[in-house]
């Protein structure tokens, strides 16, 4: 029930929509430098695999790394994106790695087992579990 002349709240306005956001390519001797934010979840993981094959498809690199410290939530979905990226970069000839996973991202990643795969196979310090 709403007081006297103010406007029911619309239930959209009050929750954000989840998106993921690419931030520019940075090409340098180690190869290219991808920073994601956002959520990769059941509503943005084919937006993010369709722009990662893309990138994978028009570099000439040997070598990608996604940069996922601004990423902010990651679900089932946005796992499985972030290792069939992982196996078609592969199959390109391309290493694809993450960096700076932190917070409840690296958790479920490592939760999962697969942060060590994703990370290019350097596990955690045990400072850092």
């Amino acid at each position: 029930m709403t007081a006297m002349g103010e406007q029911p709240m619309d239930p959209t306005d009050a929750v954000p929509l989840p998106e993921v956001r690419f931030g520019p390519p940075v090409r340098d001797a180690g190869g290219l430098h991808i920073s994601v934010g956002g959520d990769i979840d059941m509503t943005t993981g084919d937006l993010f695999t369709r722009t990662l094959h893309d990138v994978l498809v028009e570099t000439d690199v040997a070598a990608v790394t996604l940069d996922i410290g601004q990423l902010h939530f990651i679900d089932s979905n946005g796992v499985t994106a972030l290792i069939r990226s992982q196996w078609a970069a592969r199959e390109r000839g391309i290493r694809l790695t993450i960096s700076n996973a932190c917070g409840p991202v690296r958790e479920i990643l490592e939760m999962l087992d697969v942060y060590e795969t994703l990370s290019g196979g350097t596990p955690p310090a045990p400072h850092e579990r």
